[in-house]
């Protein structure tokens, strides 16, 4: 009785997933490199959209223009399709009932405001797994294995996160003149910063055009290596801070233990400013 009955499901089909920037490969060693991270993007999206299996496509709302998507969320959603896709595509339209609201949005700001709490008394366990509940939700529905799964939900969430991306990327570019060398699903990685005070402006910027949506610097790097998308080394500037690598192939546990501490001098090199060529 919490929650009203779906009106409309769409049952297991391909749909686009995190929005990945193509990597402008390099080493980047004379300039700090910016890592700019959407908190919780999916769950952002789900609870400021209102994004849930009931609430999606809903009888309610289906004469109502400003209830559809915009124009934007549906060219991501339907982009790559060919003409005969096109026609079976479903055009979407979300709930604008205002005495109702989704279930999931609902459960989701409700373990949130439980995760702020656990947070301020100090309880990490509990607060960590409040937030993997919190960023496992939008999995479910692209799952055939949960009973309430609806791929329409999966899709709209990863079409509005895609469009969040592409906003932070066209701010960072053209209003505050940042080079833009990598991104991937919530964060973007940026360079050629003036100073950190153009960071702070863009944070605010986004702030304000992307209402309700909370973006941080997740890391700065002073050393940077991308070899390909989801494949790169990262050396923090807190020299406190553990190294990001990520992807890198002779890092793999099925890998021969030879290969795995090569790969780790090569690393070590990097961050002192060895050649790592010689070994």
């Amino acid at each position: 009785g919490e929650c009203r009955f779906p009106t409309y499901k769409i049952g297991k089909r391909q749909y686009k997933g995190g929005h990945v920037i193509e990597p402008i490969i390099g080493y980047y060693k004379d300039r700090l490199v910016y890592v700019l991270d959407v908190k919780s993007l999916y769950p952002t999206m789900m609870i400021n959209n209102n994004i849930s299996f009931e609430t999606v496509n809903c009888n309610c709302c289906v004469d109502k223009k400003e209830a559809r998507v915009s124009i934007r969320v549906d060219e991501i959603i339907n982009q790559d399709l060919s003409s005969d896709q096109l026609k079976n595509q479903t055009s979407y339209w979300i709930c604008k009932d205002p005495y109702y609201r989704g279930i999931i949005p609902r459960l989701l700001e409700n373990y949130r405001t439980q995760r702020f709490r656990e947070l301020e008394i100090g309880n990490n366990v509990m607060q960590l797994a409040l937030k993997n509940l919190i960023n496992g939700v939008y999995g479910l529905f692209g799952s055939d294995f949960f009973a309430f799964s609806d791929y329409s939900v999966a899709e709209l969430t990863t079409a509005f996160g895609r469009q969040i991306l592409e906003y932070m990327r066209h701010i960072a570019e053209h209003v505050y003149g940042l080079t833009v060398i990598y991104g991937d699903t919530d964060s973007v990685f940026v360079t050629n910063v003036g100073n950190e005070n153009d960071i702070n402006k863009f944070l605010a910027e986004c702030s304000i055009v992307l209402e309700d949506v909370e973006i941080e610097i997740s890391n700065i790097y002073t050393k940077t290596l991308i070899a390909k998308k989801k494949h790169y080394i990262g050396i923090p500037k807190d020299q406190t801070k553990e190294i990001d690598i990520k992807g890198l192939e002779g890092m793999k546990s099925d890998r021969p233990t030879w290969i795995n501490q090569l790969q780790r001098q090569f690393v070590e090199d990097l961050r002192q400013d060895i050649d790592p060529t010689i070994k």
